[in-house]
């Protein structure tokens, strides 16, 4: 049995502007990395990948530690305590920026509202693309973002629920280029091509795919060159095969079952959602669930009814 906990940012302190971009500090993931190895038994990616079945049939309960995004503060700040601990990890990157030198839209939205005002944004969405809700809408808007104030559960709510993945990805670039400068936030925010090669070397590496789009939204052709985009790139970089890979955003409508034979197409044996469960032998070990790590002991959301 396998018990995945996955992280996103980590770093010293998230203040900024306006909240929209949430993770743990190095102390709070030390912490609850005691809390965890106390509980449950780790395991190393390798490990894991190499005996996939065995260990999800197993009545051990096994521990796994993810990162998705390959961003640059999970090798500096969670690395080490990993190291430390005498543990690894498992971390998901984007080739985007390898090939492109381009920020995905993902961090281009976090990065946009952790600067900007939601009332500003909420005024551009609606003036320049015509996006308003209704009353109903709005009252889903505040129950589904129950943390936000009402604007930003508002504009949260017109990005993802009232724009398609296209829209978003104009709107999120116009802003982007107004308030940044790509050149500078790209290194400061991704792996570097050493760090690469250095979590490869660790057999600590996996795909994101290319781009960090939903893949349910996209073609087969497109999920099929989304995958093996970031193989050929980190093969090229790193001499490694990523080990495993994990789907953009994770739901069942992001990653819907084609999109995993796919990544079996493409030689991948591993997969990983981002819907919450414990992994048994009749998990499908290329649609693996993972926990927020929140809702883990020692997360802010944990309760001991997940179990």
């Amino acid at each position: 049995m396998l018990v995945v906990s996955n992280y996103h940012y980590i770093r010293p302190h998230f203040e900024a502007p306006y909240p929209s971009i949430f993770g743990v500090t190095p102390e709070q993931f030390e912490t609850q990395l005691l809390l965890l190895k106390s509980e449950f038994v780790p395991i190393t990616p390798k490990q894991f990948v190499s005996n996939f079945h065995q260990i999800l049939a197993d009545s051990q309960k096994y521990l796994l530690i993810t990162f998705d995004d390959g961003l640059r503060e999970q090798y500096e700040y969670a690395l080490p305590i990993l190291d430390a601990l005498e543990m690894e990890a498992l971390f998901f990157a984007n080739s985007l920026y390898y090939d492109q030198q381009k920020v995905s839209t993902v961090h281009k939205l976090h990065l946009i509202r952790s600067q900007i005002a939601s009332s500003l944004l909420l005024q551009q969405i609606e003036d320049e693309l015509d996006l308003h809700l209704s009353d109903k809408e709005k009252e889903s808007a505040l129950a589904t973002y129950i943390y936000d104030t009402s604007e930003a559960a508002i504009v949260k709510y017109l990005l993802n629920f009232k724009m398609d993945f296209a829209e978003q990805e104009r709107f999120a670039n116009q802003m982007f280029a107004t308030y940044f400068e790509e050149e500078i936030v790209g290194p400061e925010l991704y792996f570097t091509r050493q760090q690469l090669v250095d979590l490869a070397q660790r057999n600590c590496l996996g795909s994101h795919t290319h781009s960090h789009y939903p893949l349910g939204l996209l073609s087969q052709e497109k999920v099929h060159a989304e995958i093996e985009k970031t193989l050929h790139i980190f093969e090229k970089i790193t001499n490694h095969r990523p080990l495993a890979i994990s789907y953009p955003y994770g739901t069942y409508e992001a990653a819907p079952e084609h999109v995993s034979t796919l990544a079996k197409q493409s030689g991948h044996s591993v997969g990983f959602m981002a819907t919450r469960g414990l992994n048994d032998q009749f998990t499908d070990p290329l649609r693996l669930h993972r926990f927020d790590c929140n809702d883990l002991p020692g997360g802010k959301n944990y309760t001991k009814q997940l179990w």
